[in-house]
Protein backbone atom coordinates (compact mmCIF):
# COMPACT_ATOMS: atom_id res chain seq x y z
CA UNK A 1 0.00 0.00 0.00
CA UNK A 2 3.14 2.04 -0.54
CA UNK A 3 2.04 3.03 -3.87
CA UNK A 4 0.27 6.83 -4.19
CA UNK A 5 -1.58 5.51 -7.26
CA UNK A 6 -3.17 2.62 -5.11
CA UNK A 7 -3.80 5.17 -2.58
CA UNK A 8 -5.70 7.56 -4.78
CA UNK A 9 -7.39 5.35 -7.20
CA UNK A 10 -8.63 1.56 -5.01
CA UNK A 11 -11.94 1.67 -4.55
CA UNK A 12 -12.90 -1.94 -3.29
CA UNK A 13 -11.05 -4.34 -1.48
CA UNK A 14 -12.35 -8.30 -0.56
CA UNK A 15 -10.36 -10.71 0.76
CA UNK A 16 -11.42 -14.12 1.93
CA UNK A 17 -9.84 -17.57 3.37
CA UNK A 18 -6.40 -16.79 4.33
CA UNK A 19 -3.93 -16.16 7.63
CA UNK A 20 -1.87 -13.90 5.50
CA UNK A 21 -3.86 -10.93 5.94
CA UNK A 22 -3.17 -9.92 9.41
CA UNK A 23 -4.19 -6.82 11.91
CA UNK A 24 -0.95 -4.81 10.57
CA UNK A 25 -2.10 -5.33 6.80
CA UNK A 26 -5.67 -4.04 8.11
CA UNK A 27 -3.91 -1.27 9.72
CA UNK A 28 -2.24 -0.15 6.66
CA UNK A 29 -5.31 -0.66 4.58
CA UNK A 30 -7.17 1.60 6.24
CA UNK A 31 -4.12 4.47 6.96
CA UNK A 32 -3.39 4.46 3.20
CA UNK A 33 -6.84 3.89 1.41
CA UNK A 34 -9.49 3.63 4.23
CA UNK A 35 -11.12 7.10 3.05
CA UNK A 36 -11.88 5.94 -0.27
CA UNK A 37 -13.02 2.41 0.24
CA UNK A 38 -16.43 2.21 -1.26
CA UNK A 39 -16.70 -1.74 -0.79
CA UNK A 40 -14.96 -3.94 1.47
CA UNK A 41 -14.99 -7.78 2.68
CA UNK A 42 -13.37 -9.02 5.91
CA UNK A 43 -13.93 -12.85 5.89
CA UNK A 44 -12.93 -15.77 7.51
CA UNK A 45 -9.09 -14.08 8.37
CA UNK A 46 -7.67 -16.15 11.13
CA UNK A 47 -5.09 -13.95 10.94
CA UNK A 48 -6.83 -10.76 12.33
CA UNK A 49 -7.33 -11.62 15.64
CA UNK A 50 -7.47 -7.94 17.29
CA UNK A 51 -11.03 -6.55 17.95
CA UNK A 52 -8.94 -2.95 18.24
CA UNK A 53 -7.66 -3.20 14.69
CA UNK A 54 -11.22 -3.89 13.83
CA UNK A 55 -12.77 -1.22 15.65
CA UNK A 56 -10.68 1.39 13.33
CA UNK A 57 -12.66 0.47 10.41
CA UNK A 58 -15.55 2.85 12.00
CA UNK A 59 -12.97 5.57 12.10
CA UNK A 60 -11.71 4.99 9.03
CA UNK A 61 -14.29 4.51 6.53
CA UNK A 62 -16.97 7.00 5.60
CA UNK A 63 -17.61 6.28 1.63
CA UNK A 64 -19.20 2.43 1.51
CA UNK A 65 -21.88 0.85 -0.83
CA UNK A 66 -20.89 -2.64 0.27
CA UNK A 67 -19.58 -4.14 3.52
CA UNK A 68 -18.71 -7.89 4.58
CA UNK A 69 -17.39 -8.75 7.77
CA UNK A 70 -18.14 -12.56 8.09
CA UNK A 71 -16.76 -15.65 10.68
CA UNK A 72 -14.54 -13.27 12.61
CA UNK A 73 -11.98 -15.70 14.40
CA UNK A 74 -13.19 -15.10 17.55
CA UNK A 75 -16.78 -14.08 18.42
CA UNK A 76 -16.74 -11.07 20.66
CA UNK A 77 -13.83 -9.41 17.86
CA UNK A 78 -17.21 -7.85 16.11
CA UNK A 79 -19.63 -6.38 18.85
CA UNK A 80 -22.51 -3.92 18.48
CA UNK A 81 -20.60 -0.96 18.69
CA UNK A 82 -18.58 -1.43 16.10
CA UNK A 83 -21.33 -1.84 13.43
CA UNK A 84 -22.87 1.10 15.03
CA UNK A 85 -20.36 3.55 14.78
CA UNK A 86 -19.89 1.65 11.26
CA UNK A 87 -23.41 2.33 10.19
CA UNK A 88 -23.84 6.08 11.97
CA UNK A 89 -20.41 7.05 9.53
CA UNK A 90 -21.84 5.35 6.15
CA UNK A 91 -25.29 4.90 6.65
CA UNK A 92 -26.41 7.38 4.07
CA UNK A 93 -24.23 5.86 0.87
CA UNK A 94 -24.47 1.75 2.22
CA UNK A 95 -26.82 -0.71 0.28
CA UNK A 96 -25.32 -3.70 1.02
CA UNK A 97 -24.63 -5.01 4.96
CA UNK A 98 -23.28 -9.00 5.11
CA UNK A 99 -22.32 -10.34 8.97
CA UNK A 100 -22.67 -13.66 8.58
CA UNK A 101 -21.39 -15.47 11.10
CA UNK A 102 -21.00 -12.95 13.52
CA UNK A 103 -22.54 -14.26 16.06
CA UNK A 104 -21.22 -11.18 19.16
CA UNK A 105 -24.12 -9.70 17.30
CA UNK A 106 -27.32 -8.97 19.33
CA UNK A 107 -30.67 -7.05 19.11
CA UNK A 108 -28.48 -3.46 19.70
CA UNK A 109 -27.04 -2.94 16.38
CA UNK A 110 -30.39 -3.49 15.05
CA UNK A 111 -32.46 -0.79 16.54
CA UNK A 112 -29.45 1.72 17.22
CA UNK A 113 -27.65 0.82 14.22
CA UNK A 114 -29.37 -0.49 11.53
CA UNK A 115 -33.15 1.85 12.16
CA UNK A 116 -31.30 5.13 12.32
CA UNK A 117 -28.88 4.98 9.94
CA UNK A 118 -29.67 2.12 6.85
CA UNK A 119 -31.94 4.44 4.69
CA UNK A 120 -30.48 3.16 1.69
CA UNK A 121 -29.93 -0.55 2.37
CA UNK A 122 -31.40 -3.07 0.28
CA UNK A 123 -29.27 -6.10 1.32
CA UNK A 124 -29.09 -7.18 4.55
CA UNK A 125 -27.69 -10.87 5.57
CA UNK A 126 -27.28 -12.40 8.87
CA UNK A 127 -27.06 -15.74 9.02
CA UNK A 128 -25.96 -17.42 12.38
CA UNK A 129 -26.65 -14.70 14.17
CA UNK A 130 -28.28 -16.54 17.20
CA UNK A 131 -28.35 -13.79 19.16
CA UNK A 132 -31.01 -11.73 17.82
CA UNK A 133 -34.90 -11.86 19.10
CA UNK A 134 -37.82 -12.23 17.49
CA UNK A 135 -38.69 -9.26 19.62
CA UNK A 136 -35.35 -7.14 18.01
CA UNK A 137 -36.10 -7.91 14.17
CA UNK A 138 -40.00 -6.74 14.60
CA UNK A 139 -38.73 -3.50 16.40
CA UNK A 140 -36.25 -2.87 13.42
CA UNK A 141 -39.09 -3.27 10.95
CA UNK A 142 -41.78 -1.44 12.65
CA UNK A 143 -42.50 1.44 11.14
CA UNK A 144 -39.02 1.81 9.64
CA UNK A 145 -40.29 4.21 7.52
CA UNK A 146 -36.71 5.89 6.36
CA UNK A 147 -36.59 2.83 4.39
CA UNK A 148 -37.82 1.98 1.22
CA UNK A 149 -37.73 -2.27 1.59
CA UNK A 150 -34.97 -4.91 1.50
CA UNK A 151 -34.27 -6.33 -1.85
CA UNK A 152 -32.21 -10.01 -0.68
CA UNK A 153 -32.65 -11.02 2.93
CA UNK A 154 -30.95 -14.04 4.46
CA UNK A 155 -31.72 -14.62 7.87
CA UNK A 156 -30.49 -18.44 7.64
CA UNK A 157 -30.46 -19.81 10.79
CA UNK A 158 -31.10 -17.04 13.26
CA UNK A 159 -32.73 -19.67 15.65
CA UNK A 160 -34.58 -17.02 17.68
CA UNK A 161 -37.03 -15.59 15.39
CA UNK A 162 -40.73 -16.85 14.21
CA UNK A 163 -44.13 -15.37 13.03
CA UNK A 164 -44.07 -12.00 14.89
CA UNK A 165 -40.34 -10.58 13.16
CA UNK A 166 -40.91 -12.30 9.93
CA UNK A 167 -44.47 -11.18 9.23
CA UNK A 168 -43.79 -7.11 10.21
CA UNK A 169 -40.40 -7.67 8.22
CA UNK A 170 -42.57 -9.14 4.84
CA UNK A 171 -44.81 -6.50 5.80
CA UNK A 172 -42.62 -3.58 5.64
CA UNK A 173 -40.48 -5.28 2.34
CA UNK A 174 -43.43 -6.87 0.97
CA UNK A 175 -43.13 -4.55 -2.80
CA UNK A 176 -39.16 -4.63 -2.76
CA UNK A 177 -38.35 -7.89 -2.19
CA UNK A 178 -36.29 -10.52 -5.04
CA UNK A 179 -34.41 -13.04 -2.89
CA UNK A 180 -34.79 -14.16 0.60
CA UNK A 181 -33.56 -17.10 2.71
CA UNK A 182 -35.22 -18.56 6.04
CA UNK A 183 -33.80 -21.77 6.51
CA UNK A 184 -33.45 -23.39 9.83
CA UNK A 185 -35.75 -20.91 11.54
CA UNK A 186 -38.03 -23.63 13.27
CA UNK A 187 -40.07 -21.24 15.26
CA UNK A 188 -42.17 -20.17 12.26
CA UNK A 189 -45.19 -21.66 12.00
CA UNK A 190 -48.29 -22.36 9.56
CA UNK A 191 -49.85 -19.25 11.54
CA UNK A 192 -47.94 -16.83 9.60
CA UNK A 193 -48.17 -18.00 5.80
CA UNK A 194 -51.81 -18.22 6.72
CA UNK A 195 -51.56 -14.73 8.02
CA UNK A 196 -49.55 -13.36 4.18
CA UNK A 197 -51.97 -15.55 2.77
CA UNK A 198 -54.79 -12.77 3.88
CA UNK A 199 -52.76 -9.86 3.84
CA UNK A 200 -49.77 -9.68 1.53
CA UNK A 201 -48.31 -9.99 -1.78
CA UNK A 202 -44.56 -10.14 -2.82
CA UNK A 203 -45.02 -9.33 -6.52
CA UNK A 204 -41.27 -9.51 -6.98
CA UNK A 205 -40.27 -12.37 -4.79
CA UNK A 206 -37.83 -14.80 -7.32
CA UNK A 207 -36.01 -16.23 -5.10
CA UNK A 208 -37.01 -18.51 -1.58
CA UNK A 209 -35.20 -20.77 0.82
CA UNK A 210 -37.62 -22.49 3.33
CA UNK A 211 -35.58 -25.70 3.35
CA UNK A 212 -36.10 -27.45 7.20
CA UNK A 213 -38.80 -24.66 8.18
CA UNK A 214 -41.36 -27.75 9.15
CA UNK A 215 -44.49 -26.01 9.10
CA UNK A 216 -43.67 -25.80 5.26
CA UNK A 217 -45.86 -28.41 3.66
CA UNK A 218 -48.49 -28.58 0.44
CA UNK A 219 -51.09 -25.34 2.02
CA UNK A 220 -47.97 -23.58 2.26
CA UNK A 221 -46.57 -23.96 -1.17
CA UNK A 222 -49.81 -23.37 -2.62
CA UNK A 223 -49.98 -20.08 -0.71
CA UNK A 224 -46.58 -18.96 -2.08
CA UNK A 225 -47.22 -20.06 -5.54
CA UNK A 226 -50.31 -17.76 -5.57
CA UNK A 227 -49.05 -14.50 -3.74
CA UNK A 228 -45.22 -14.55 -5.24
CA UNK A 229 -46.06 -14.80 -9.19
CA UNK A 230 -42.45 -14.59 -10.14
CA UNK A 231 -41.68 -16.84 -7.66
CA UNK A 232 -39.31 -19.04 -9.31
CA UNK A 233 -36.92 -21.02 -7.16
CA UNK A 234 -38.43 -22.13 -3.63
CA UNK A 235 -35.95 -24.64 -1.51
CA UNK A 236 -37.76 -27.25 1.04
CA UNK A 237 -35.12 -29.31 1.59
CA UNK A 238 -35.98 -31.38 5.45
CA UNK A 239 -39.77 -30.48 4.69
CA UNK A 240 -41.16 -34.33 4.30
CA UNK A 241 -44.97 -32.85 4.05
CA UNK A 242 -43.88 -31.41 1.11
CA UNK A 243 -45.26 -33.21 -1.66
CA UNK A 244 -45.46 -33.70 -5.76
CA UNK A 245 -49.19 -33.14 -4.95
CA UNK A 246 -48.78 -29.61 -3.99
CA UNK A 247 -51.11 -26.73 -6.62
CA UNK A 248 -48.32 -24.95 -7.65
CA UNK A 249 -47.83 -23.16 -11.11
CA UNK A 250 -46.18 -25.40 -13.66
CA UNK A 251 -43.26 -22.35 -13.64
CA UNK A 252 -42.41 -23.13 -10.07
CA UNK A 253 -39.20 -25.03 -9.47
CA UNK A 254 -39.39 -26.55 -5.92
CA UNK A 255 -36.03 -27.59 -4.74
CA UNK A 256 -35.56 -30.57 -2.39
CA UNK A 257 -38.96 -32.31 -2.10
CA UNK A 258 -38.47 -36.05 -0.96
CA UNK A 259 -40.74 -37.51 -3.83
CA UNK A 260 -38.56 -35.85 -6.36
CA UNK A 261 -36.31 -38.13 -8.44
CA UNK A 262 -33.20 -37.38 -9.81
Amino acid sequence: FDSENIKKNLKEFHIYNTHRFTNDSLISLLDNCGNNLTGLTLSRLDGLDSKSCYDLLAHYLINLEFLEISYPTKEEIVDDNLIINILANNGQSLNTLVLDGCSGLTDSFLITGLKPFALNLTKLSVALLDQITDEGVFQLFNDWEINGGLMDVNFQRCTELGDKSIYQFLNHSQKTLVELNLNSIKKITSKLFFKISRNLRLPLLTYLDLGFVRSCDDKVLAILSRICPKLAILEVYGNNRCTADANVRSDLRIIGRESDSI
